[in-house]
């Protein structure tokens, strides 16, 4: 034990709410960094009395390009349309890459479908990319259901900001446990889920499964990043990360460059169907930990003393 602190009445030793006023001061000093700085935010009381940022967008809004892969073209459609229809964002486009062309239902304007029948995984995503023209790329699962009509604003706010790469949203399972996120080097060898399995609503290690906060990666069940750097890092390395851990890769390349990752809860969706997973080859996950090995060993956002071989946060012992 390095520090002692004396438990009495009154002291925030004892508990957070003994002297509420210091936490409306922390907000009110992040309201006049933001002032200092020029950007526009809001900062507000959150879970625990802790604060939340909200970026606020410039107007026209940025045009987004929402990629949705899907194996049948009717049944995507049907799914890009729950998605429109659960989203208030308004210069938004959606690019469904599918695998065929058997749907005959009316056309939606805001969907365009791109039917390649050799692409998945990170070259579906990259195709889907090239294809569309928004100023923000956002990539998701096709089965997810937006819990709230302002995710997309959410991401879309982080995204946009100078230093920051890439931004994750929540994204919950069929059961209400938590299936993507931030993104932890070396959990299960390679790379997790930070809180996989915990409630959507539980706290987590320190807050963190319900505040704002980096990682070194986010899944790409549900990622944002602008279209410029999308480009610039020349997107998801589709030949040697074809099915597995192209997501995290782009985060680590990004992060590599001094690009901040950022996992918000605030945007959250959940799986419409039970967890599709994609194993990793063998030639993936060599060639994963042979290029960020060190990542891997030592993951700056995750405390070495915390267990790697579960999302727990336990500690190692």
């Amino acid at each position: 034990i390095l520090y002692h602190w004396r438990v009495i009445r009154g002291s925030v030793a004892y508990g957070g709410g003994e002297k509420p006023y210091a936490h409306e001061r922390a907000r009110e000093a992040l309201r006049e960094h933001f002032e200092r700085t020029g950007k526009r935010a809001a900062v507000t009381k959150t879970v625990d009395d802790l604060h939340r940022v909200q970026y606020a967008l410039p107007k026209p809004e940025p045009k987004v390009s929402l990629i949705l892969v899907a194996e049948d073209a009717a049944d995507g459609t049907i799914r890009a349309n729950e998605f429109l229809r659960r989203t208030n964002y308004s210069n938004l486009e959606i690019i469904l890459v599918t695998t065929n062309s058997s749907y005959s239902g009316p056309v939606i304007d805001s969907i365009k479908t791109i039917v390649n029948s050799d692409v998945c995984g990170a070259e579906a995503f990259n195709l889907g990319a090239a294809q569309s023209d928004g100023d923000v790329l956002c990539f998701a699962d096709i089965d997810l259901l937006p819990r709230s009509d302002d995710w997309l604003a959410e991401l879309v706010s982080f995204a946009i900001q100078d230093g920051i790469g890439a931004v994750g949203a929540k994204v919950l399972s069929d059961n209400d446990t938590v299936s993507g996120g931030g993104l932890i080097m070396g959990l299960d060898g390679i790379a997790g889920v930070a809180h996989k399995r915990f409630t959507g609503n539980s706290p987590g290690n320190m807050v963190r499964n319900r505040l704002v906060g980096n990682y070194s990666a986010v899944s790409v069940l549900c990622m944002a990043v602008r279209r410029n750097l999308f480009n610039e890092f020349e997107g998801f390395d589709s030949g040697n990360l074809p099915n597995s851990f192209f997501d995290a890769d782009l985060c680590l390349r990004l992060g590599e460059k001094g690009f901040r990752i950022v996992f918000t809860p605030y945007a959250e969706l959940a799986q419409n169907s039970v967890e599709k997973r994609s194993n990793p080859t063998a030639s993936e996950r060599e060639y994963f930990h042979k290029r960020w090995h060190g990542i891997i060993a030592h993951d700056p956002f995750y405390n070495p003393n915390l267990s790697k071989k579960d999302p727990s946060f336990s500690i190692d012992i």
